[in-house]
């Protein structure tokens, strides 16, 4: 193989295990938000500051929204593993060994960055939700952003 095509198929397997580290790391970030703060914790759903769950009806409306969020945060998962797995041949796998803990930095800079633009749009522009419902979530909100994100994207 010639060096221009080596370094060609180098420089697109690098690409696709960036992209894949940072679907895998964005993922991740939906699918703990979704079972901890929406199931496990039920603090909040998707869009519960705009549709109050207060009656069956709108609680039914929030949780098909929770599992809209749930299905989009699988298909990213998956479609980052699709891309690692069938972006690696056997020369590629000694790359991405090498480069592991790069690519563990890329899913945390996937999952923080994430989390960080989920929390300022959802939380803060668009007040979807809150990380926790009650009267003044804001302390709330600014923890998800330094903790889920920002110290996710420095880790990162």
């Amino acid at each position: 193989m010639s060096e221009s095509r080596y370094k060609n198929r180098e420089s697109d397997s690098k690409a696709k295990s960036v992209i894949s580290a940072i679907l895998i790391g964005i993922g991740i970030a939906g699918l703990i938000d979704i079972i901890i703060f929406h199931s496990i914790l039920q603090w909040h759903h998707t869009s519960s500051h705009i549709i109050i769950p207060n009656t069956i009806e709108s609680l039914r409306i929030n949780i098909l929204h929770d599992g809209v969020f749930l299905a989009f945060s699988l298909i990213i998962t998956i479609s980052g593993i699709i891309i690692l797995w069938v972006s690696q041949s056997s020369k590629d796998k000694d790359y991405f060994l090498s480069y592991k803990r790069s690519f563990i930095g890329l899913v945390f800079i996937g999952f923080g960055g994430f989390n960080t633009i989920e929390g300022i749009i959802n939380h803060h522009i668009l007040q979807m939700h809150h990380v926790i419902e009650v009267a003044d979530p804001f302390i709330f909100d600014l923890t998800f952003l330094v903790i889920g994100g920002l110290a996710f994207l420095t880790l990162g």
